[in-house]
């Protein structure tokens, strides 16, 4: 996926509008930050490659895997949450 449609789809995400009502400033910010925070912080976790020339982020072997397992640690946590009594 190219990085700019990502950061177009977590703009949507973060504002709950659609792609057509946002500004391109704010598109612009969540590009800065994927490129420059997110992206390398999950590229050292082995969950994503990004290849810059083409400025393309990838999946890796890891990314299902783990994705998986945040999954199942955080719907533990609220099974314990919602067992402890009031």
């Amino acid at each position: 996926m190219a990085l700019a449609d990502l950061a177009e789809l977590v703009a949507e995400h973060e504002t709950g509008t659609n792609l057509v009502e946002l500004s391109a400033k704010r598109v612009s910010r969540v590009y800065h930050a994927l490129y420059h925070t997110h992206i390398p912080h999950l590229e050292d976790a082995d969950l994503v490659v990004y290849n810059q020339t083409n400025d393309h982020i990838s999946t890796t072997d890891r990314t299902n895997p783990s994705l998986v397992r945040a999954r199942d640690n955080i719907e533990s946590l609220i099974k314990a949450g919602s067992a402890t009594p009031a």
